[in-house]
């Protein structure tokens, strides 16, 4: 089989008989089939995904698998009531277009599924949740790779403990976590995923150059980050390829993404890497959202729950997040697609005070002009020169704007339309949007020192 390629060039994968049955043993048992169980399969034979976990496990347990001719969301309530599945598995794509069908058909679900499992890409909290009600029983979330014939770790059913943000347990191979030196780190710690057991390839095909990057020491190196917690919970960070370097902080796109969808409005999130002149990298993202809002509003619930350097400065609209065909996010493509191209001329500024605001912002970008919607971060602003326009705007207008409100509104127009109405405020609004402010300020402080011992 060929590996998906999210990150490079597929690679293909040599699945030996020997490996197939230990699979299929190690899925099966963890997921605790029996011959009664009917797995209703979604997913196409073709991917990992779908051919170990659905077919050959079942098949491994004596109990039977119905294959529909291509997934059809509209057409899953009636096979619901048709074949009485006790579980399925799939994608959160898939998952997300289920629980849309049920909502119409709530009646479809004649008999409660045992469990449902998910795989191939992150799950949402939310939409766990939502899937649970929807179907009326456990969602387990899992993770696998070609290189190990599928899954790799699997949250046990009830009643045994499911951790939340958790992928779950060994079901079969060894786990360790690898760190940039070689050495193997305690729980806890971050690094890089790597395996060795009975459904571990040996090597590549007849690919030298890829086996002599992903096999050290008898281990196979994932290309994934995460770490292990005391009790062997597997919590994954994201890619190493996709971890966003923001001036040497590790920033992950899964947990930018996780606080985006939290937001009621944002029914998809993707993160990604775009360029910048000063700190090398900086975090974008693209959004499909259900009802309009406004950067300003979502940046400050951003902002409530991730540190300032992980707060996305750009955010684009889009109908859809582009996808493989297993459900995983294309971060590159989103790169390539939204990378900003420089402006001939940007737009001037329209009244006094954003041309104030702009001329100091020259100074300390090192620029001839900025424009009214040009970006602060994209100009090359950084958390040091926010600290310095903060004292600039005070000597020049002898105001005081908090630090969190200066990343919440990065271009010349949003700055100034805040200033213009903070004008209009009396003294107790002032005190109270400066508390709010500082609480917003304390509240990123507090998780950034949580989160500086897991950072590279």
């Amino acid at each position: 089989m060929h590996t998906s390629g999210t990150t490079g060039r597929p690679k293909l994968v040599p699945q030996t008989h020997d490996i197939v049955c230990h699979s299929a043993r190690n899925i099966a048992t963890s997921l605790h089939l029996e011959d009664h169980d009917r797995c209703l399969n979604v997913l196409p034979l073709f991917h990992g995904h779908g051919l170990m976990s659905p077919l050959l496990a079942t098949l491994w347990a004596g109990a039977s698998v119905v294959c529909p001719e291509g997934f059809d969301a509209t057409a899953f309530p009636d096979w619901l009531t048709a074949f009485t599945p006790t579980w399925y598995t799939a994608v959160p794509a898939v998952h997300q277009a289920i629980v849309g069908a049920l909502t119409t058909r709530p009646d479809a679900l004649r008999q409660p599924l045992r469990f449902v499992r998910s795989a191939s890409a992150p799950l949402p909290a939310d939409l766990r949740r939502t899937l649970e009600r929807a179907v009326q029983a456990p969602v387990i979330d899992s993770y696998g790779m070609t290189e190990a014939c599928s899954i790799v770790t699997s949250n046990p059913l009830p009643p045994a403990t499911r951790k939340p943000g958790s992928v779950g347990v060994s079901i079969g191979n060894e786990i360790a976590i690898r760190g940039e030196h070689g050495d193997l780190l305690p729980p806890g710690e971050n690094g890089e995923i790597v395996l060795r057991g009975a459904t571990v390839i040996a090597g590549y095909d007849r690919n030298p150059t890829a086996d002599a990057q992903t096999f050290t020491d008898g281990w196979l190196r994932t290309g994934d980050w995460g770490h292990l917690d005391e009790d062997g919970f597997l919590f994954l960070t994201g890619r190493i390829k996709e971890i966003i370097n923001r001036g040497g902080t590790k920033i992950s796109p899964v947990e930018v993404e996780e606080a985006l969808l939290a937001h009621p409005a944002v029914a998809e999130a993707a993160a990604f890497p775009l360029p910048h002149a000063t700190l090398g990298e900086e975090v974008a993202a693209a959004l499909v959202v259900t009802t309009p809002i406004e950067d300003d509003e979502l940046t400050s619930f951003l902002a409530t729950r991730l540190a300032a350097p992980k707060v996305p400065r750009r955010l684009f609209r889009l109908p859809a997040i582009p996808r493989t065909t297993t459900g995983k996010i294309q971060r590159a493509a989103l790169a390539t697609r939204l990378a900003r191209p420089t402006a001939s001329r940007p737009a001037a500024p329209s009244t006094a005070l954003e041309t104030r605001i702009a001329a100091i912002w020259c100074d300390l970008l090192g620029r001839q002009r900025v424009g009214t919607h040009d970006h602060f971060f994209d100009l090359g602003g950084n958390s040091l020169l926010v600290r310095q326009l903060q004292v600039r705007l005070h000597d020049a207008l002898g105001t005081d704007v908090p630090v969190v409100e200066l990343f919440a509104r990065p271009t010349v127009g949003a700055l100034a339309d805040y200033l213009a109405r903070a004008d209009d405020r009396t003294e107790p609004d002032r005190a109270h949007d400066a508390a709010a402010g500082n609480r917003r300020l304390a509240q990123q402080l507090q998780q950034r020192r949580r989160q500086q011992d897991t950072e590279i």
